[in-house]
């Protein structure tokens, strides 16, 4: 078995992930605006001032929650993309081999290659086009499904899951 994940933009792909962050924020947004009107409709027709007060209440903390959440991963993103330019900028190549599997990292500020066992995997997590490798709690490599150029996802997604068993986590419907 060998996968090859190769991308040439890796803002690019930064980018979607951050695109289905907002997503999220969005609909946990939505559903306390819904609640919220929903409860003050309810306490309007029924004349109860408890459901009036929790509408209120539900309808101004999913606006405040939503505004502070949108600022801070927006001023979060902006931030990681000026200070970390040798994680964002450039390309990286992913290859998936039999024991092991190598990352190759280039821009124009640094080189660098990472080389780990799939025992010394800590978590990977499967979304719709993307797919987190953890090699610890605090170090990930996110790839895009769209990306491989050798071999195919599905056995990679077979092998990790042979390999690694509970730590591959799927988030999405396939």
């Amino acid at each position: 078995m060998k996968i090859v994940f190769e991308s040439n933009d890796l803002a690019k792909d930064y980018r979607k992930a951050n695109a289905r962050m907002y997503k999220i924020l969005f609909i946990f947004c939505a559903v306390l605006l819904l609640l919220g009107i929903i409860s003050l409709t309810a306490g309007i027709i029924a004349g109860e001032q408890g459901f009036v007060d929790t509408g209120v209440s539900l309808i101004i903390y999913a606006l405040v929650f939503g505004f502070y959440m949108f600022l801070f991963v927006k001023l979060f993103y902006r931030r990681q993309m000026k200070t970390n330019k040798m994680y964002f900028g450039g390309s990286m190549r992913a290859v998936f081999e039999n024991d092991a599997f190598f990352i190759f990292k280039e821009n124009e500020i640094c080189k660098g290659t990472t080389e780990c066992k799939y025992e010394g995997i800590f978590k990977v997590y499967e979304y719709k086009e993307i797919i987190t490798v953890m090699t610890s709690n605090m170090t990930a490599f996110m790839l895009n499904k769209n990306n491989v150029v050798e071999g195919s996802f599905d056995e990679l997604r077979d092998a990790m899951r042979q390999r690694i068993g509970v730590k591959y986590k799927l988030r999405t419907k396939i």
